[in-house]
């Protein structure tokens, strides 16, 4: 093989940019749920590849912010971009302000590029677990977000999303570019979603952390959530839900990380933990539904319909 052969062999394939249909909705605007699932799906795999990211292990998801549906970046993303680009890392300092734990980051590639920045969660009236997840959470914020400064990138991370107020995850089927939940625009046009993959993905979710901590039916925890009443989907919704709630308040990133304990906690009295109490659920969502016909809603329970 010669020098020209070497070359072309060694050459990264050609980048695939999205179509002009794409790139007009992205830089007009701004809102991916006007892309079809097809159109939504060629730009993700498209984001990935100018960056150099695995889609497979889906870097990133979409967030609903103010009506619009736009990209954030979650642990994978950051950790594959310091690889990539021979990010490292260090903690330049950690103080308390008025209530609020600051920790900085400092971030240099291999180029010898510096940035930094910093990660501040509230943790006025915590102590003990809850105080120590907050401590936590504010440092990883810190080295995801200079991470992402750093390579150039003006994404949303995953630890910054749970911090806004109305910003509502949506997932997608990474097979189809389907979002997983509905999202409601300014306007109120609801873009249609696939049903079937969300209940595909929560059901996976509640099985998954389900066997990995006993909980089976015929356990006191089994039993709670079997009494809530419904079919098994709505069993795993309950369970989904109560996961995304404690880990929201926790400030943790897997489910694992929740316990049959906390999810009792949670199903029994709203107690998400690190001092948050969903209310709703506390005041409406232990009724007893008629038929136990699940409609939706905002506690772990949801709303029932006769």
């Amino acid at each position: 093989m010669n020098t020209t052969e070497l070359a072309v062999a060694a050459s990264p394939a050609p980048l695939a940019l999205p179509s002009p249909e794409i790139m007009e909705q992205v830089f007009g605007a701004g809102d991916l749920s006007k892309l079809t699932p097809a159109k939504r799906l060629e730009l993700y795999n498209a984001t990935c590849q100018s960056l150099g990211l695995n889609p497979l292990s889906r870097p990133f998801e979409f967030v609903n912010l103010s009506g619009k549906l736009v990209f954030y970046a979650r642990k994978d993303a950051t950790e594959q971009l310091r690889k990539i680009h021979g990010v490292s890392l260090r903690i330049v300092s950690r103080e308390t302000l008025e209530g609020v734990y600051v920790v900085t980051a400092e971030a240099k590639d291999r180029t010898g590029r510096t940035d930094e920045a910093t990660g501040a969660v509230n943790i006025a009236g915590l102590n003990g677990e809850p105080l120590a997840n907050a401590f936590m959470k504010a440092e990883t914020k810190a080295k995801r977000r200079v991470t992402l400064s750093l390579c150039g990138m003006g994404f949303l991370d995953e630890s910054e999303v749970s911090s806004i107020p109305d910003a509502r995850t949506v997932g997608f089927d990474p097979r189809t570019g389907e979002l997983d939940a509905p999202v409601v625009g300014a306007e109120n046009a609801v873009v249609p979603v696939s049903d079937k993959a969300r209940v595909t993905d929560q059901n996976r979710r509640s099985i998954d952390w389900r066997k990995a901590n006993g909980v089976e039916n015929g356990t006191p925890l089994g039993n709670l959530i079997k009494s809530r009443g419904g079919d098994a989907d709505t069993r795993h919704r309950i369970v989904t839900e109560a996961l995304d709630a404690i880990r929201r308040a926790r400030g943790w990133e897997s489910d694992s990380d929740v316990t049959p304990k906390h999810v009792e906690d949670y199903l029994e009295t709203g107690d998400a933990g690190g001092n948050v109490i969903d209310t709703h659920y506390t005041e409406t969502a232990r009724t007893e539904p008629p038929n136990g016909v699940y409609a939706g809603g905002d506690g772990p329970l949801g709303g029932f319909i006769e």
